[in-house]
């Protein structure tokens, strides 16, 4: 679309009462109204929450759903739970067509959530024989969740999600998902209580994703509101935040990436709604955006969570990375 639309504030798309929250199960709810806008969708691409305990109270459990696939996938040599044969059985009981595995790449600021450099050279072994072994029965794809503060991998993958789980800030690590508490007491430390100053921070990395990893996924675009399901945290209709939200959106629209509706936080009970928010989704849309259905699984009976839900591929969403 033309560059004048991009000019355009966030705010005129924030609906009244954008900061309730808003189910997702509505026909309109984040449908674009241009008609353009779905014919454009792409669905066929070449190539093919973490830091969450899966079994904290309210966590749920995945939906049977035949023929949608998945992306964003977790073994246990990251933080999942279960091993890539496991979750390929699960996916073949469940009819997925394909099923794309991401582990979180080594991260040296945190390294309890990630693969170690060990542990990545054995999970491409494990998930490439798969992949050779279920040939005909499941299309395995091999990806990496890509953060952006991980050197770029030496390896050979299908895709990158690219991912922001940490701002640097006066040289300590802010980590936007682990809690509430350890966000609010970084932003707190790091700027002030400013937290909408640690947002544009935040949305600025984003911003850099594409430049940064060459990642085909923009993974969990707002992430930093996963503990905002109540409002308290940050507003999102703030004119900080949806100005930070839309310089990021100015740089990805001229990259060849694909944004994720991301379910990971519904599955474990953080969130009512996917990623990105309601707000953010239409104007997502509105600029043409493509995006992808994903669970961010970490756990087999998560695998399909509340995809079934979501649009289809050929209304907004591309079917594959």
């Amino acid at each position: 679309m033309g560059g004048s639309e991009r000019n355009h504030s966030l705010a005129e798309f924030a609906p009244a009462g954008a900061n309730q929250t808003e189910s997702i199960f509505g026909r309109n709810s984040f449908l674009p109204e241009n008609p353009a806008i779905a014919a454009s969708v792409e669905v066929s691409a070449r190539g093919a929450q973490r830091r969450c305990d899966p079994d904290r109270p309210g966590a749920q459990r995945s939906g049977s759903g035949s023929k949608i696939s998945n992306f964003h996938t977790h073994t246990c040599y990251c933080d999942g739970k279960d091993t890539p044969r496991e979750l390929a059985e699960e996916a073949v009981r469940l009819g997925c067509p394909a099923l794309g595995f991401s582990g979180h790449s080594y991260t040296a600021y945190d390294p309890d959530c990630c693969m170690s450099p060990e542990g990545t050279r054995a999970y491409l072994r494990e998930v490439l024989a798969l992949r050779e072994e279920y040939a005909g029965k499941l299309d395995i794809r091999l990806g990496l969740e890509q953060d952006y503060y991980s050197e770029p991998p030496r390896e050979e993958y299908d895709y990158l999600i690219g991912s922001v789980h940490a701002v640097k800030k006066d040289g300590e690590y802010l980590i936007v998902d682990w809690s509430r508490d350890i966000l609010l007491r970084g932003v707190e430390k790091l700027y002030g209580g400013d937290i909408y100053a640690f947002a544009e921070d935040y949305f600025r990395l984003v911003g850099d994703l594409w430049e940064r990893a060459r990642c085909r996924i923009i993974g969990h675009f707002d992430l930093l509101t996963k503990f905002n399901e109540d409002g308290s945290l940050l507003d999102e209709t703030h004119p900080r935040y949806l100005r930070a939200a839309g310089e990021a959106l100015d740089r990805l629209m001229e990259a060849p990436v694909l944004f994720e509706v991301n379910t990971g936080a519904m599955a474990r009970g953080y969130r009512t709604t996917p990623y990105p928010g309601p707000v953010l989704r239409r104007e997502i849309a509105r600029r043409g955006g493509t995006f992808i259905r994903s669970s961010d699984c970490h756990r087999k009976d998560q695998l399909l969570y509340g995809l079934a839900d979501l649009p289809q591929p050929g209304e907004v969403f591309a079917d594959q990375p």
